[in-house]
């Protein structure tokens, strides 16, 4: 079976103007001889503007050329291109001005690295618009920017869900792209999807993920939530038995899906040579450290370890509970403890009073 084949998109010309006389006008000319082959956007604000230009990214569309006006309230047109290089940065960028905006039009191309700007009014477009544009076009053909049309994975190198998600798109031949977390790509992925942050929940070996994650990329993390888990290499050992148990099915005897044993490998040896002991104590989020009490797999000093190197950690024992916190009583024991602790929560409660 052969997965849908990604059709490919027009690149985007994108038009931002307050007024929507002229908005609709710059729309106009340009889709009157790019319209075939480009698609035209237009945006009355920066903050329109900004916001399709996030919409796009995750669509995986591109955009060749950013048409804006200078002068615009709340967000001038140079603020707006300095904004949108971060999102496209290669894309051209094409200032509308007055005759009285000149000098500032001639200022930016220092501020934002302007390709042109152009007088109003631009009649007629065949002499003053379009020439311009074909060659800002043509440039960004030969150098620009280029889609990912197809699915995007973003996650930590070492997370199983991550892996396991990859594994699915490629049985079914289904198009993706995996991007870390951390690397540049996968960041301006996560902040055009308005994800600045979030709590982290690791538990067991995706405890090493969520450390790891808090320690390579403090930004993301809002509140850390560590269950099950250890500090890797250098954490007191659990019961053998148990362990491969454990792998087998839960402690309430129903069997767990079985692991896909490439997965388990890969995992088992990255987490066999990995200790977070080194950095736990650079970890800035808030910290909530949580264990069952009859935890025979992960024993419940290592929790305690984790709470005493980690600066802002609390812990939880959840008593009488084991290994398996995903499942009955003790999953909603688990997310009991949670929920009193998220960080949004809190600070929701605290605007609420």
């Amino acid at each position: 079976m052969t997965g849908p084949v990604p059709q490919p998109r027009k690149p985007v010309i994108l038009s931002v103007d307050d007024d929507p006389a002229v908005s609709r006008a710059v729309a106009r000319d340009l889709r009157r001889h790019y319209g075939e082959r480009y698609r035209i956007v237009r945006a009355e604000s920066g903050h329109d503007a900004l916001q399709t230009l996030n919409e796009l990214k995750l669509r995986g569309e591109t955009v060749a050329v950013f048409v804006a006006d200078y002068r615009m309230p709340q967000m001038s047109g140079i603020q707006f291109l300095e904004e949108a290089m971060d999102v496209y940065p290669m894309a051209r960028r094409v200032l509308l001005t007055a005759y009285a905006d000149t000098h500032a039009a001639i200022d930016a191309i220092n501020i934002v690295d302007l390709d042109h700007y152009l007088l109003k009014p631009w009649d007629p477009p065949e002499e003053k618009l379009y020439p311009v544009l074909d060659a800002l076009l043509e440039a960004w053909h030969a150098t620009g920017d280029r889609a990912i049309p197809h699915t995007k994975v973003i996650g930590h190198r070492w997370s199983e869900r991550s892996w396991e998600v990859r594994q699915f798109l490629a049985r079914n031949q289904h198009s993706f792209r995996s991007f870390t977390a951390d690397d540049p790509k996968g960041r301006q992925l996560l902040d055009a999807a308005g994800l600045a942050d979030a709590d982290v929940l690791g538990f067991s070996h995706g405890g090493a993920v969520a450390q790891q994650l808090a320690h390579d990329a403090p930004d993301r993390v809002a509140g850390l939530i560590l269950a099950a888990t250890s500090c890797g290499v250098g954490a007191t050992p659990g019961n053998r038995q148990d362990i491969l148990r454990s792998l087998e099915s839960s402690l309430d005897d129903k069997p767990w899906p079985r692991p896909d044993p490439l997965g388990l490998l890969w995992q088992s040896m990255a987490v066999s040579s990995w200790s977070s002991i080194p950095f736990l104590g650079s970890i800035q989020a808030p910290t909530l450290v949580i264990c069952g009490s009859r935890d025979s797999v992960v024993p419940p000093a290592n929790s305690r370890v984790l709470a005493r190197r980690i600066p802002h950690a609390s812990r939880v024992t959840l008593t009488g509970r084991g290994h398996d916190l995903q499942r009955g009583e003790s999953a909603k024991a688990l997310a009991r403890a949670v929920a009193k602790f998220s960080p949004a929560r809190r600070a929701a409660e605290r605007l609420a009073v």
